[in-house]
């Protein structure tokens, strides 16, 4: 029998490079499915979200894990039941911890200019360097007029990821990063918590793997 299958989405490079460690972490016990966006124009993630739908596995179960800017198209993707969805996983959804209004309301003025690494390093690793390779790799394939326009889409819209249209078992893992203040509690939803960066599935890929390969695997038995 073969292990059950998560369909990753990546995260605002729409690469998925970041991940690189967290499928090695994840060994044998699902079989996961990395999915990239087209990066030759900007899609919004309604379209991308349809574009998944389009191409919909045929064989199932399974569980759809969406990262920070993919948490509201994995949503989307949950809120019309495609056949064989088991579950969702969100890491680092912005309903729960919306960003800083000053980023939102910079966010139209942002140059057309790639983000010194430096500052991406600051804002999604904490300077974690033993990551900073994955995410300039993953930085680098993708044109700057794209993730700029995606940057302000996930800044305009903090509560597109909120999964209340979702009737499906759910893991969502709160960015600690931003500090909420409170948890929101959601019947269906189960929390976790890492110390790491806004990047977790990069900066800690053995405890994320251990967490999410055990819930796909309770889902799917389940389901």
């Amino acid at each position: 029998m073969s292990p059950p299958m998560l369909l990753m989405l990546p995260g605002l490079d729409g690469t998925g490079h970041t991940t690189d460690w967290f499928v090695e972490c994840l060994g044998v016990r699902v079989r996961p499915v990395r999915l990239t966006y087209p990066n030759d124009r900007y899609r919004s993630r309604a379209e991308l979200a349809q574009l998944i739908l389009d191409n919909w596995p045929s064989e199932g179960p399974v569980v759809v894990l969406g990262e920070s800017y993919s948490a509201a198209v994995a949503v989307a993707v949950g809120a019309a039941r495609p056949p064989g969805l088991a579950g969702l996983v969100l890491v680092t959804p912005s309903f729960v911890a919306p960003p800083r209004q000053l980023l939102r309301f910079l966010a139209p003025f942002l140059p057309p200019l790639r983000p010194p690494p430096a500052i991406l390093r600051w804002l999604l690793l904490n300077d974690l360097m033993a990551a900073a390779d994955l995410l300039s790799m993953a930085v680098a394939c993708t044109p700057s007029r794209v993730l700029r326009a995606r940057l302000r889409e996930y800044l305009a819209d903090p509560s597109a990821d909120d999964p209340f249209p979702v009737s499906v078992p759910l893991l969502a893992r709160r960015d600690m990063l931003l500090r909420p203040a409170t948890l929101q509690v959601r019947p269906g939803i189960e929390w976790i918590s890492f110390d790491s960066p806004h990047l977790v599935l990069a900066a800690v890929p053995l405890e994320a793997a251990d967490a999410v390969a055990e819930f796909v695997n309770r889902v799917v038995s389940v389901d």
